[in-house]
C-alpha cells in the first residue's frame, strides 16, 4: 500500500483538516488560527475536491505580550487582538460546529501547533481540553512526516515556500498568515500524495544525506 502511514491515520476519517497556529514569543500562547477542511470518502486520501469545503480563521485573546519578533513576523499586534480576538473557547465552539458532521482527521504544520495548543487550553474546561485530546489522537503531523522523506541534497529538509517552488505551486496571500499555511500545505499534500513516483524518486536520489536513514533502514 503506498502511503502507508497516512492510510493508517486517514482512511478512517471523511474530512481532511489543515491548521497552521501562530502564538506568542515566549509563553507560545496562540494568537492566530486558520484551518482548511476538504470533504472526502473514507478509505481514500485526496479529498472529493480540492475546492474547500470550509475555511475558517480568527485572531485569539492571549494574556501574555505577543513578543516584538512574533508581532513584526506575523504583523499581528496587541490592538489587533484586543479589538478583533475571540476567546479560544469560542474558537473551538466555532470548530467543532464545522467539524461536528463529519468524522475528521487534522493534518497541520509542525510540532510547535500543538506547543501552542497545550500552553493555550484550560484544562479546567472540559470542551476545551476534549478539543485537544481528540486533536492528538486524530491527526498527522504532516510537516514532520517531510521532513522525514524529503530532504535537498545536503540532507536539509524543505520548509512549506521551498516546497512550493520546488513542485511549482503557487500560493495566495503570505506567509505566517495561518490561513494562507494551511492552504499551503493543503496543496503540498494533494501534491504529494497525487505524484508517488515523483516523491519516491527524490527521497531515493537524497537517501544517503537523509538524517533519518539510520532509522528508516531499522525499521
Amino acid at each position: 500500500m503506498s502511503f502507508p502511514l497516512l492510510h493508517r491515520k486517514l482512511d478512517g476519517s471523511n474530512l481532511l483538516v489543515f491548521l497552521d497556529m501562530e502564538g506568542t514569543e515566549f509563553s507560545h500562547e496562540a494568537i492566530a488560527i486558520g484551518i482548511v477542511g476538504y470533504e472526502k470518502r473514507i478509505g481514500e486520501l485526496l479529498p472529493v475536491s480540492e475546492k474547500p469545503t470550509f475555511t475558517y480563521s480568527s485572531l485569539i485573546k492571549a494574556k501574555n505580550n505577543i513578543g516584538r519578533k512574533v508581532s513584526e513576523l506575523t504583523g499581528i499586534t496587541k490592538e489587533e487582538l484586543k479589538a478583533e480576538g475571540k476567546d479560544y473557547l469560542e474558537v473551538v465552539r466555532d470548530i467543532t460546529t464545522l467539524t461536528r458532521p463529519y468524522s475528521d482527521c487534522t493534518l497541520y504544520c509542525g510540532p510547535l501547533d500543538i506547543k501552542i495548543l497545550s500552553a493555550t487550553t484550560n484544562y479546567a474546561n472540559e470542551m476545551e481540553s476534549n478539543y485537544l485530546r481528540h486533536l492528538k489522537k486524530k491527526s498527522v503531523d504532516f510537516f514532520t512526516y517531510l521532513e522525514e522523506r524529503l530532504v535537498d541534497s545536503k540532507g536539509q529538509p524543505y520548509g512549506i515556500a521551498r516546497l512550493g517552488k520546488k513542485f511549482s505551486l503557487t500560493f495566495e496571500g503570505k506567509q505566517h498568515d495561518p490561513l494562507y499555511d494551511a492552504l499551503a500545505l493543503s496543496n503540498i499534500y494533494f501534491y504529494i500524495v497525487s505524484h508517488e513516483e515523483e516523491l519516491l524518486e527524490d527521497y531515493l536520489k537524497n537517501y544517503l544525506q537523509n538524517p533519518f536513514t539510520e532509522e528508516t533502514n531499522k525499521e
